[in-house]
């Protein structure tokens, strides 16, 4: 929900686009298009101030013949112009060149001063930390089971993060 309590952003599972949906007039306002090859899409995560979206997802390379993970399979998060409604593709973060790979990029936070995106990795239980003007990796910390789940603590000082399969 961005900041006007008006705007829904709805992200697609299976498919590579996010809808803008004015609750007012519960219509679609638009469909913003992501990668194409984009899957396993369901968190978004707003900057404070509502222009930006950052979009954990997976990349499959399908149609590849060389049927190996490093070509097939890629982590990536997308970051999205709310204001324009486009994809940003040269603010993409390929997560497995900016840092170290991971599997399964699933939710995210963002730092109180918007300079930091961490992301959790659901397959490979992980979280890796992202300098959102560069995308650069900033770090990578091993979490535990299964992350599905990530909050910051109001001062920015620590990071929760929602275990699945180790129920912590």
């Amino acid at each position: 929900l961005a900041p006007d309590g008006q705007t829904l952003y709805l992200t697609h599972f299976l498919q590579a686009s996010i809808s803008v949906i004015d609750r007012a007039a519960r219509t679609v306002r638009a469909e913003i298009p992501i990668v194409q090859d984009a899957n396993l899409v369901q968190f978004i995560l707003l900057s404070p101030d509502g222009t930006r979206a950052y979009v954990p997802h997976t990349r499959s390379n399908a149609t590849n013949p060389a049927r190996l993970f490093d070509t097939t399979v890629f982590p990536v998060v997308s970051v999205v112009d709310t204001v324009g409604n486009q994809d940003l593709r040269s603010r993409r973060i390929a997560i497995d060149v900016a840092a170290r790979p991971a599997h399964f990029p699933f939710a995210a936070a963002l730092s109180l001063a918007g300079d930091r995106l961490y992301v959790i990795h659901a397959g490979s239980d992980d979280l890796s930390v992202f300098n959102t003007a560069t995308g650069a990796g900033a770090g990578h910390l091993d979490v535990g089971s299964n992350p599905q789940g990530i909050a910051l603590s109001p001062d920015g000082a620590r990071a929760c993060v929602k275990t699945n399969l180790a129920n912590d």
